[in-house]
Parts: C-alpha cells; structure tokens; sequence
C-alpha cells in the first residue's frame, strides 16, 4: 500500500524534507584546526560505524576547517531524510568566521538507492523504528549518537555552538540538554517536538499500547514517503529545468514506522527538555503544518524555566526571559502553491519552507530568504546576536523576525 506526499503531511505532519548543494568533501586531519588528537580518534571511530563505500557522496559526513583565527567549533545537523548536504552554504561561511564546522549524518540516513525497473529504490533499513523495543527503536539509535556527537563537540576548545533542521534540531536540544556544559549556544529551526494532536500517531500509540498485532505490523509497514515531487528533485534533467545544476541528496522513500519513530523520538525530547543557561534562537515558519506550534512553545517555556502548563498570557521569547527566544518566518501555503506554476521571476512572497535552508528541494522555487537568512544565521552562530523582531507583528504567542518580506 503506498500513499503520496500529500497524505503523508495531512495525516502524519512529522518530518521535514531537507537539501542543499554539492560540494567537494572535506576529509578531517589531525591538522583540522580545533581537532585534538583525542577528537580525531572520536571522529574516526565516528566515521567508522558508518558504511562509508555505501553512502551518497553528498551525504558522507565531514569536517569543514576554519579559515583565518580559530574561534571555536559549530556541530549542524541536518533533517529527515537529508543529508550533511543541506549546511555547505552556512558552514563555508561559518569557516570564515573561523568556526570548525562538524557536518555528521543522521543515523540511517544517506545511503545509495539501487535501480529496479527504472525507478530508484532507496535503502532506509537504518532509519530507526517507531517501537522503542526494537534494535532499531528510536532510543537506541539516536542516545549513542547524540553521546558520540556531544563527546566530539568537547573534545575542541573556544566556543561551542549547535545547531538543526527539523528532526535535526530535535537531536541539537537533545544534545544541549544532555550536556548543558559543553555548549555557548543554539539555533533550533523548525524542530519536531510535541505533535500529540496529530490523529494518526493517536491511532497508532493506541494500537502499540495494547501489544503487537497484525493490524500493528501492516500499519507499521506501509511504504508512505515523499512522492514523485521528491523523486524529481534527484533527477538531474528535472532540475536543470529550472536553471539548477545540483540534485537533492537523501532519500525520498521511508514507511510508517520510520516517521513515527522520529514523532515519538520529538513527543519524548520535548518532554524532556529543562531550563538552561545555552543561549537558545528558535526559529519556525508560520503557515507550516509539520511543526506542532503549542508544543514548541511548551519547549521554548520550559528552556526558559516557565511551567508549560500554565500557559501565561506573557508571549514566549521576550526580553524578561533572555536564554531562549523564538521568532516566525512568514509564508503562505497558498502562495507557495500557486508560486509551483510560475517562473521564477514571477512568484510571489511570503513562500518559506519548513527545512528553510534547502536549496534545492524545491528546483522551481524562487528561494529569496536563503542569502538574509544565512546572513542572520551567522550573526548568531558566530557573535550570539539574536534575531531581531517586529514588535507590531505576531504569530499566536510569538512575534514575527525582523527582516523578511510578508
């Protein structure tokens, strides 16, 4: 039973689809500036559990060096189904603020499809599963990584600094509320935390909670992924339609299982997550229906130190609580449905997509907050300036970012 994209975020709204460019890999050395000789054996053993020889080039993991005075290190990480891919832009810039940039691959992500009848057939048999009990349920998948990445981020000295898309920032909160100590800061994008008001996760933790069974096993194993939109953006005639000249990297093709273990995996971080003294810069998009808003601000509270359950009047991100903050990006799904059909000096804005920093998961999209958004991005990363807001301009609780186009 296979369904498309478009059933996939009506019914589960759980996980992003996130790209970028090609870029020449970037091996580490022990001369990668900030990379300790104790840190260069972590990265190899690292690099060691990987099937290396089976990876999509675009998604191997890699070491990007700082350029100029070394300041510190920036630990990026990508979202579902992308790869290290989708930061080449940001960690080039970051590298010349001299920041080393650690760029690692999900675990199951990347891997080469093989060919069958002229369709590509991705592999995600490493993706983790939705059923905790499994050898590849969601905990034990993502805690070994999340202490491996923690572990490496110490091992360099000067600033530590983290960062993700989607399921990739659901992993950085994972990670700075493991190990507080090691990070100065963090950029949250689009992060997948609490999403209990989606019916189908209901459905199914009602069916997991009665025990295994055939209806749990067939729903479980439903082929949903992408869709044939996904499938074109790793078509290279496809995409030099549109003036491109780089695919999408990842996978287009994943089931059931495998999008409820990253919800279940963002429901259990979200509840996890306690007060902190890492500087936090949430960033979401207004109209997008992947990220469950309530639950973010449960996360931004809780950051802050605030009870999510007695939801104040006060918005979340002001002044009165300077450790995390939060700002929207604005977009209009319609417009950017209506954008599709036109070239792409004709489309219109707000059109911002949930993974933000994708290049190229949409080749006909005209991409124009891409260059301010990096430019913002690094303003953080690098020098801790937070994004600065319209006061005058609102989303639920939360206030707009100063700067882009509604």
């Amino acid at each position: 039973m296979k369904f498309g994209f478009n059933w996939l975020i009506a019914c589960l709204a759980l996980v992003c689809l996130a790209t970028g460019g090609a870029q020449a890999e970037v091996p580490s050395s022990p001369s990668t500036p900030g990379l300790s000789e104790h840190g260069q054996l972590l990265w190899e053993k690292y690099l060691q559990t990987l099937p290396w020889e089976r990876l999509q080039e675009d998604c191997k993991p890699r070491i990007i060096p700082a350029r100029g005075p070394y300041r510190g290190v920036a630990t990026l990480l990508h979202g579902y189904t992308a790869c290290p891919q989708q930061f080449f832009s940001l960690a080039d810039k970051l590298s010349a603020e001299g920041f080393t940039v650690i760029l690692p691959l999900a675990p199951g992500h990347g891997l080469r499809w093989t060919m069958k009848d002229g369709k590509k057939i991705d592999d995600n048999s490493g993706f983790p599963t939705a059923l905790p009990t499994d050898d590849r349920g969601f905990g034990k998948v993502y805690a070994p990584f999340v202490g491996d990445m923690n572990q490496l981020a110490a091992s360099f000295p000067g600033e530590r600094v983290l960062g993700g898309i989607s399921v990739g920032a659901t992993i950085a909160l994972h990670m700075a509320n493991a190990a507080p100590d090691i990070w100065n800061r963090q950029i949250i994008m689009s992060p997948l935390l609490d999403a209990t008001s989606n019916p189908l996760r209901q459905t199914l933790d009602a069916i997991m909670s009665t025990g295994w069974n055939p209806l749990l096993g067939a729903l479980l194993n439903t082929d949903i992924g992408w869709g044939q939109g996904c499938e074109d953006e790793r078509s290279l005639s496809y995409v030099q339609t549109y003036g491109r000249e780089q695919t999408r990297a990842g996978i287009c093709q994943f089931k059931a299982t495998h999008a409820m273990a990253v919800g279940r995996y963002g429901i259990e971080t979200g509840k996890s997550l306690h007060p902190t003294p890492v500087q936090t810069q949430f960033l979401a998009v207004t109209e997008d229906i992947i990220v469950n808003h309530a639950g973010l601000f449960k996360a931004v509270e809780r950051l802050q130190g605030i009870t999510p359950d007695l939801f104040s009047a006060d918005t979340v991100g002001g002044d009165r609580y300077p450790t995390a903050k939060i700002c929207y990006l604005p977009s209009s799904n319609t417009i950017c449905a209506n954008n599709l059909k036109l070239p792409l000096d004709q489309q219109q804005k707000p059109c911002i997509n949930h993974s933000m920093l994708s290049r190229f998961d949409a080749p006909n999209q005209n991409k124009y907050w891409i260059a301010p958004l990096e430019e913002k991005l690094v303003d953080f990363i690098a020098h801790g300036e937070f994004f600065a807001i319209d006061e005058q301009a609102m989303f639920k609780k939360a206030a707009m970012c100063a700067g882009f186009p509604r």
